[in-house]
Protein backbone atom coordinates (compact mmCIF):
# COMPACT_ATOMS: atom_id res chain seq x y z
CA UNK A 1 0.00 0.00 0.00
CA UNK A 2 2.98 2.16 0.23
CA UNK A 3 3.43 2.57 -3.43
CA UNK A 4 0.32 4.22 -3.41
CA UNK A 5 0.14 7.80 -3.38
CA UNK A 6 -3.12 9.67 -2.01
CA UNK A 7 -1.72 13.58 -2.57
CA UNK A 8 -4.38 16.04 -2.94
CA UNK A 9 -4.58 18.50 -5.74
CA UNK A 10 -6.51 21.98 -3.97
CA UNK A 11 -6.57 24.16 -6.64
CA UNK A 12 -9.25 22.25 -8.84
CA UNK A 13 -11.79 25.34 -8.79
CA UNK A 14 -10.02 27.51 -10.61
CA UNK A 15 -9.18 25.78 -13.74
CA UNK A 16 -13.15 24.50 -14.01
CA UNK A 17 -14.28 24.90 -17.39
CA UNK A 18 -17.36 27.82 -17.31
CA UNK A 19 -20.41 26.34 -16.45
CA UNK A 20 -23.92 27.49 -16.62
CA UNK A 21 -25.21 24.37 -14.69
CA UNK A 22 -23.37 25.90 -11.18
CA UNK A 23 -21.85 28.95 -10.45
CA UNK A 24 -18.41 29.56 -9.00
CA UNK A 25 -19.42 30.12 -5.47
CA UNK A 26 -21.22 26.50 -5.53
CA UNK A 27 -17.96 25.27 -7.04
CA UNK A 28 -15.72 26.11 -4.61
CA UNK A 29 -18.18 25.14 -1.87
CA UNK A 30 -18.30 21.61 -3.26
CA UNK A 31 -14.32 21.40 -3.99
CA UNK A 32 -14.32 22.68 -0.48
CA UNK A 33 -16.54 20.10 0.93
CA UNK A 34 -14.58 17.44 -1.08
CA UNK A 35 -11.17 18.54 0.31
CA UNK A 36 -12.50 18.44 3.70
CA UNK A 37 -14.27 15.12 3.58
CA UNK A 38 -10.91 13.42 2.00
CA UNK A 39 -8.99 14.76 4.30
CA UNK A 40 -11.36 14.11 7.32
CA UNK A 41 -10.98 10.29 5.88
CA UNK A 42 -7.42 9.99 5.78
CA UNK A 43 -7.18 11.44 9.63
CA UNK A 44 -9.74 8.92 10.72
CA UNK A 45 -8.71 5.99 12.93
CA UNK A 46 -12.20 4.52 12.01
CA UNK A 47 -12.38 2.14 9.25
CA UNK A 48 -16.31 2.84 8.66
CA UNK A 49 -16.06 6.37 9.09
CA UNK A 50 -13.26 6.66 6.90
CA UNK A 51 -15.19 5.12 4.04
CA UNK A 52 -18.04 7.52 5.02
CA UNK A 53 -16.22 10.08 4.29
CA UNK A 54 -14.72 9.02 1.28
CA UNK A 55 -18.44 8.87 0.06
CA UNK A 56 -18.90 11.93 0.82
CA UNK A 57 -15.85 13.35 -0.90
CA UNK A 58 -16.93 11.20 -4.23
CA UNK A 59 -20.62 12.81 -4.08
CA UNK A 60 -18.94 16.32 -4.09
CA UNK A 61 -16.27 15.71 -6.97
CA UNK A 62 -18.50 13.86 -9.04
CA UNK A 63 -21.12 17.15 -8.38
CA UNK A 64 -18.29 19.04 -9.66
CA UNK A 65 -17.74 16.93 -12.62
CA UNK A 66 -21.88 16.94 -13.92
CA UNK A 67 -21.75 20.93 -13.38
CA UNK A 68 -18.57 21.19 -15.84
CA UNK A 69 -15.71 20.91 -14.41
CA UNK A 70 -13.04 19.08 -16.39
CA UNK A 71 -9.24 19.24 -15.13
CA UNK A 72 -6.57 15.92 -14.44
CA UNK A 73 -6.34 16.85 -10.53
CA UNK A 74 -10.07 16.58 -10.46
CA UNK A 75 -10.22 13.08 -11.99
CA UNK A 76 -6.89 12.35 -9.86
CA UNK A 77 -8.82 13.27 -6.82
CA UNK A 78 -12.02 11.13 -7.90
CA UNK A 79 -9.81 8.49 -8.69
CA UNK A 80 -7.90 8.77 -5.00
CA UNK A 81 -11.39 8.87 -3.10
CA UNK A 82 -12.68 5.89 -5.25
CA UNK A 83 -9.66 3.78 -4.49
CA UNK A 84 -9.72 4.07 -0.86
CA UNK A 85 -13.86 2.98 -0.67
CA UNK A 86 -11.99 -0.63 -2.80
CA UNK A 87 -13.72 0.74 -6.27
CA UNK A 88 -10.54 -0.29 -8.19
CA UNK A 89 -12.54 -0.18 -11.97
CA UNK A 90 -13.69 3.49 -11.09
CA UNK A 91 -10.36 4.39 -9.90
CA UNK A 92 -9.08 3.21 -12.73
CA UNK A 93 -11.70 4.72 -15.18
CA UNK A 94 -10.91 8.37 -13.33
CA UNK A 95 -6.74 7.65 -13.38
CA UNK A 96 -7.23 7.35 -16.81
CA UNK A 97 -8.93 10.50 -17.35
CA UNK A 98 -6.63 12.24 -15.65
CA UNK A 99 -3.66 10.88 -17.37
CA UNK A 100 -5.37 12.06 -20.59
CA UNK A 101 -5.40 15.97 -18.99
CA UNK A 102 -2.06 15.19 -17.49
CA UNK A 103 0.03 12.61 -19.35
CA UNK A 104 3.30 13.36 -17.45
CA UNK A 105 2.19 13.24 -14.20
CA UNK A 106 4.07 10.54 -12.25
CA UNK A 107 1.88 10.76 -9.29
CA UNK A 108 -1.71 9.54 -11.62
CA UNK A 109 0.61 7.03 -13.05
CA UNK A 110 2.28 4.72 -10.04
CA UNK A 111 -1.35 5.14 -8.87
CA UNK A 112 -2.91 3.77 -11.97
CA UNK A 113 -0.30 0.44 -12.65
CA UNK A 114 -0.63 0.24 -8.67
CA UNK A 115 -4.61 -0.03 -9.16
CA UNK A 116 -4.15 -2.07 -12.06
CA UNK A 117 -2.48 -4.72 -10.36
CA UNK A 118 -5.38 -4.73 -7.77
CA UNK A 119 -7.51 -6.25 -11.27
CA UNK A 120 -8.55 -10.09 -11.84
CA UNK A 121 -8.06 -10.30 -14.96
CA UNK A 122 -4.58 -10.11 -16.61
CA UNK A 123 -4.42 -9.75 -20.21
CA UNK A 124 -1.01 -8.91 -21.41
CA UNK A 125 -0.95 -6.19 -24.08
CA UNK A 126 -0.33 -7.96 -27.14
CA UNK A 127 3.51 -7.76 -28.68
CA UNK A 128 2.76 -5.43 -31.74
CA UNK A 129 1.12 -2.93 -29.23
CA UNK A 130 3.55 -2.93 -26.76
CA UNK A 131 6.46 -2.40 -29.63
CA UNK A 132 4.39 0.47 -30.70
CA UNK A 133 3.81 1.92 -27.53
CA UNK A 134 7.99 1.66 -26.43
CA UNK A 135 9.25 3.36 -29.81
CA UNK A 136 6.62 6.15 -29.86
CA UNK A 137 6.78 6.90 -25.90
CA UNK A 138 7.14 10.60 -26.70
CA UNK A 139 3.69 10.29 -28.41
CA UNK A 140 1.76 8.60 -25.58
CA UNK A 141 3.45 9.58 -22.48
CA UNK A 142 3.67 13.55 -23.45
CA UNK A 143 0.58 16.22 -23.99
CA UNK A 144 -1.69 17.37 -27.10
CA UNK A 145 -0.23 20.32 -25.82
CA UNK A 146 3.37 20.27 -25.20
CA UNK A 147 3.52 18.04 -28.49
CA UNK A 148 1.63 20.80 -30.49
CA UNK A 149 3.86 23.88 -28.48
CA UNK A 150 7.43 21.33 -29.64
CA UNK A 151 5.66 21.69 -33.26
CA UNK A 152 5.37 25.30 -33.46
CA UNK A 153 8.95 25.87 -31.81
CA UNK A 154 10.55 23.60 -34.64
CA UNK A 155 8.19 25.11 -37.26
CA UNK A 156 9.80 28.49 -36.19
CA UNK A 157 13.15 27.57 -35.94
CA UNK A 158 12.65 25.43 -39.84
CA UNK A 159 12.66 29.75 -41.20
CA UNK A 160 15.22 30.29 -39.11
CA UNK A 161 17.45 27.98 -40.28
CA UNK A 162 16.74 28.47 -43.76
CA UNK A 163 17.33 32.28 -43.33
CA UNK A 164 20.42 31.98 -41.62
CA UNK A 165 21.37 29.44 -44.87
CA UNK A 166 20.34 32.25 -47.20
CA UNK A 167 22.72 34.55 -45.29
CA UNK A 168 25.48 32.87 -44.60
CA UNK A 169 25.09 30.73 -47.85
CA UNK A 170 26.44 27.83 -45.39
CA UNK A 171 25.43 24.35 -47.06
CA UNK A 172 25.82 22.68 -43.98
CA UNK A 173 22.84 24.26 -42.58
CA UNK A 174 20.68 21.85 -44.89
CA UNK A 175 21.08 19.32 -42.34
CA UNK A 176 19.57 21.10 -39.13
CA UNK A 177 17.04 21.84 -41.24
CA UNK A 178 16.27 18.36 -42.34
CA UNK A 179 16.23 17.23 -39.17
CA UNK A 180 13.94 19.95 -37.94
CA UNK A 181 11.53 19.45 -40.50
CA UNK A 182 11.82 15.87 -39.72
CA UNK A 183 10.84 16.36 -36.17
CA UNK A 184 8.00 18.92 -37.17
CA UNK A 185 6.31 16.31 -39.34
CA UNK A 186 6.76 14.03 -36.79
CA UNK A 187 5.26 16.15 -33.99
CA UNK A 188 2.23 17.01 -36.42
CA UNK A 189 0.85 13.65 -37.17
CA UNK A 190 1.39 12.82 -33.77
CA UNK A 191 -1.54 15.72 -32.75
CA UNK A 192 -2.93 14.89 -35.73
CA UNK A 193 -3.46 10.85 -34.49
CA UNK A 194 -4.47 12.13 -31.47
CA UNK A 195 -6.50 14.49 -31.91
CA UNK A 196 -8.14 11.59 -34.54
CA UNK A 197 -7.73 9.22 -32.29
CA UNK A 198 -10.16 10.87 -29.42
CA UNK A 199 -12.69 11.45 -31.60
CA UNK A 200 -13.25 8.48 -33.17
CA UNK A 201 -11.70 5.83 -30.69
CA UNK A 202 -13.77 5.38 -27.83
CA UNK A 203 -12.10 3.51 -24.47
CA UNK A 204 -13.26 1.98 -21.59
CA UNK A 205 -13.80 0.29 -17.96
CA UNK A 206 -15.62 -2.54 -16.66
CA UNK A 207 -17.64 -1.26 -13.44
CA UNK A 208 -19.64 -4.13 -13.16
CA UNK A 209 -18.46 -7.16 -10.74
CA UNK A 210 -18.41 -8.92 -13.34
CA UNK A 211 -20.17 -9.24 -17.17
CA UNK A 212 -19.98 -11.79 -19.58
CA UNK A 213 -18.39 -11.37 -23.30
CA UNK A 214 -20.68 -12.74 -25.61
CA UNK A 215 -20.25 -13.44 -29.31
CA UNK A 216 -22.72 -11.13 -30.53
CA UNK A 217 -25.14 -8.48 -29.66
CA UNK A 218 -27.72 -10.18 -27.63
CA UNK A 219 -27.88 -12.51 -24.32
CA UNK A 220 -28.79 -15.08 -27.12
CA UNK A 221 -25.24 -15.48 -28.06
CA UNK A 222 -22.70 -17.76 -26.31
CA UNK A 223 -19.97 -16.74 -24.56
CA UNK A 224 -17.01 -15.43 -26.34
CA UNK A 225 -14.65 -16.61 -23.06
CA UNK A 226 -14.80 -19.60 -20.79
CA UNK A 227 -14.55 -17.23 -17.88
CA UNK A 228 -16.24 -13.31 -17.46
CA UNK A 229 -14.43 -10.59 -17.44
CA UNK A 230 -14.44 -8.47 -14.30
CA UNK A 231 -14.32 -5.29 -12.52
CA UNK A 232 -11.53 -2.97 -13.65
CA UNK A 233 -10.50 -5.07 -16.77
CA UNK A 234 -10.41 -1.69 -20.14
CA UNK A 235 -11.13 -1.91 -23.48
CA UNK A 236 -11.12 -0.18 -26.49
CA UNK A 237 -14.68 0.42 -28.44
CA UNK A 238 -15.11 -1.43 -32.10
CA UNK A 239 -18.56 -0.63 -32.38
CA UNK A 240 -22.29 0.29 -30.86
CA UNK A 241 -24.94 -1.49 -31.23
CA UNK A 242 -27.89 -0.11 -28.80
CA UNK A 243 -26.84 -1.18 -25.24
CA UNK A 244 -24.09 -2.74 -26.83
CA UNK A 245 -20.34 -2.47 -27.10
CA UNK A 246 -18.05 -4.50 -29.40
CA UNK A 247 -14.99 -4.18 -27.60
CA UNK A 248 -11.35 -4.98 -28.25
CA UNK A 249 -9.13 -6.22 -25.44
CA UNK A 250 -5.45 -5.32 -25.08
CA UNK A 251 -4.15 -9.43 -26.31
CA UNK A 252 -6.31 -8.59 -29.12
CA UNK A 253 -9.28 -10.40 -28.16
CA UNK A 254 -12.82 -9.30 -29.01
CA UNK A 255 -16.62 -9.66 -28.14
CA UNK A 256 -19.49 -8.05 -26.95
CA UNK A 257 -20.69 -6.80 -23.94
CA UNK A 258 -23.59 -4.76 -22.13
CA UNK A 259 -22.90 -0.95 -22.13
CA UNK A 260 -24.68 -0.74 -18.75
CA UNK A 261 -21.52 -2.91 -17.59
CA UNK A 262 -18.81 -0.11 -18.21
CA UNK A 263 -18.40 3.34 -18.30
CA UNK A 264 -16.58 5.30 -21.36
CA UNK A 265 -12.89 6.88 -19.74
Amino acid sequence: MNLFRATIFIAVAAVCAQAAEISRLKQAALLDEANTAFQKALDSKDNREAVASYRKAIDAFESLIAGGCRNGKLYYNLGNAYFRTNDISRAILNYRRALRLMPGNGYVRENLKYARSRTQDKIETSGKSALIRSLFFWHFDTSLRSRTLAGFVFYVLIWALLIAAVITRGRWLRWPVIAALALTLALAASCGIDHYGRSHNLEGVITAEQVVVRKGNGISYEPQFKEPLHSGTEFIVIEVRGSWLHVGLADGKTGWIQAEAAEII
